[in-house]
């Protein structure tokens, strides 16, 4: 087996090619198909680390840990929650979700924090339709490989 990896053009930054690229690659060798061998979760866990934070003893901060913490639960086998940021306009945040194993599927995403209301939106962020939430739980169903972008106003 080999891998190659070229690295080609100057824009923007000039000394890239004289740069030693640096990535991780890895292997995962699997009995089943990629949904039920949870080839993608495999993939998060490797991309994704957790990554410590050392606070000196001396420090001010005093942190406090519970045992186990999500700002977001996800119900919905291959839907993944991708990325949350701070919506544009308006107090909230914006999550985007996808269908990762080519079937259509529902999912229920449910904040650790009070909120308002919920909607379904576009890329751009613009409202198309107010999702059902029950016992704080946000409803989405998606297609085959949909990206879904939820707006949770608080």
């Amino acid at each position: 087996m080999s891998l190659t990896v070229l690295k080609s053009g100057s824009y923007p930054y000039e000394d890239a090619s004289i740069e030693v690229p640096a990535f991780t690659y890895s292997l995962y060798p699997h009995k089943y198909n990629y949904q039920k061998s949870k080839v993608i979760e495999e993939a998060y866990a490797v991309n994704r680390p957790l990554l410590p934070i050392h606070i000196d003893k001396n420090s001010s901060i005093k942190p406090t840990l519970e045992s186990q913490k999500s700002f977001f639960e996800l119900e919905g086998d291959g839907v993944y929650l991708e990325s949350i940021k701070k919506a544009e306009e308006g107090e909230g945040f914006v999550c985007r979700l996808y269908e990762g194993h080519g079937k259509s599927n529902e999912a229920y995403l449910k904040p650790s924090f009070d909120f308002k209301e919920a909607y379904l939106c576009n890329l751009l962020e613009k409202e198309i339709k107010r999702l059902e939430v029950v016992d704080g739980r946000i409803k989405i169903s998606l297609g085959k490989f949909e990206i879904g972008t939820i707006k949770i106003i608080w």
